[in-house]
């Protein structure tokens, strides 16, 4: 029933039958079935959605019910589930038993999988497991993880992945499976925390395959020392032809690179002195800067000269 759920992720039609299964055996998640394939519908009167938003709430509360084994799997709070089915987890892998509950049925709808309460080192086994077969959004694997990840023999549906190195720590053969990226056909978004001292993506990632099948890379986070070599990335995406749109965070402000148009935003009420020089350099490689929000006139003045 599980299986016919899977190939069929749209239909609710396999889950109401799985549900009457469930039903029959005790089970609420049965119940949570029905009452979150009625919310998702939109032929709902605000009285009806009210009462079964209140029945879902009170389901849901039932989590050792509703998980079962899964329940020493999944950290407490991280699970989500949407139409009755478990969608999103963050798994902690610390034993024998833990590792034997991967195999678990219930898993084989997990699409969104957090990796913060698993040992480094030990998130490419959980990554590619083979009853991990719905996973579109996985993050953060780190160095250790990414050869294996990347280079995985059986192709992995992941489609947004978030890496976390802050070292170029591979070998030769490592670099190439990572930039082919042949585990991973799929993948249109990543995330990455990833440069050199000079706040780039080594060259070797940068021509490699699996950048040329991204729609959109995301780098840093508020405190991100990435920003400043955004006219770096830009030259280097322009030589090795990477089409992908590049979003950079940076303190109060954030800017995107999309077909060599720079938008850049700004929350400081001075201007950001690393950001403003960033975007000046990247004036003279970019198509245009766009400046959107709030800039104070010292700081348009240093990025468009005027």
């Amino acid at each position: 029933m599980i299986a016919a759920i899977v190939a069929e992720p749209e239909d609710d039609a396999p889950r109401l039958v799985y549900a009457d299964r469930l039903t029959e055996l005790g089970s609420p998640r049965g119940e949570l079935i029905v009452v979150q394939c009625k919310l998702a519908s939109a032929a709902l009167t605000a009285p009806e959605r009210k009462k079964l938003e209140a029945r879902q709430k009170t389901l849901l509360k039932g989590r050792a019910e509703l998980l079962g084994p899964l329940a020493d799997l999944i950290f407490k709070g991280s699970e989500r589930f949407e139409r009755g089915m478990l969608v999103a987890m963050q798994p902690q892998v610390r034993s024998e038993r833990q590792r034997e509950l991967l195999d678990h049925p219930l898993l084989t709808t997990v699409r969104d999988l957090g990796l913060n309460w698993i040992l480094d080192g030990q998130r490419a086994a959980v990554v590619t497991h083979p009853n991990l077969a719905s996973l579109r959004t996985v993050g953060e694997i780190r160095v250790k993880d990414m050869p294996q990840v990347f280079g995985s023999d059986r192709p992995l549906p992941i489609v947004d992945l978030e890496i976390g190195v802050a070292q170029d720590a591979f070998t030769d053969a490592e670099r190439e499976t990572i930039a082919e990226g042949r585990g991973l056909p799929d993948l249109r978004v990543l995330r990455v925390s990833f440069w050199h001292d000079d706040g780039t993506m080594p060259s070797w990632m940068v021509r490699g395959a699996v950048l040329r099948r991204l729609e959109r890379i995301e780098a840093g986070s508020s405190n991100s020392s990435q920003i400043p070599a955004l006219a770096s990335w830009i030259r280097s995406f322009d030589a090795y032809e990477v089409r992908a749109s590049l979003s950079f965070a940076w303190g109060g402000g954030a800017c995107t690179v999309t077909d060599g148009i720079v938008r850049a935003t700004n929350s400081y009420a001075n201007g950001s002195p690393a950001y403003t020089r960033a975007l000046r350099e990247a004036r003279a490689v970019a198509k245009e800067v766009v400046r959107e929000g709030a800039w104070p006139d010292a700081a348009r003045a240093e990025i468009l000269g005027s």
